[in-house]
């Protein structure tokens, strides 16, 4: 017999059902992001504006998924 919970499971992020699915999105999100900050240092000399805005999008993701962020707006 099925719970009400597993028949209506509760979509966490970017429609990602499972909390595995989800680590294992923000893992290769992190990384991405990550590599792309590296090449961009080592191809582009002071490329500051870009690398910021990197920065700034892996920070948000960081707050989202680590800090529970999203769990502030939610009524359960």
């Amino acid at each position: 017999m099925s719970s009400e919970g597993e028949r209506h499971r509760r979509r966490l992020f970017l429609g990602l059902q499972g909390p595995r699915q989800v680590a294992r999105f923000m893992l290769a999100f992190l990384l991405a992001q990550t590599v792309a900050e590296y090449a961009i240092a080592q191809a582009m000399a002071a490329n500051v504006p870009l690398l910021l805005l990197i920065n700034v999008l892996e920070a948000a993701a960081i707050v989202y998924y680590f800090q529970h962020v999203y769990r502030l707006w939610r009524e359960d």
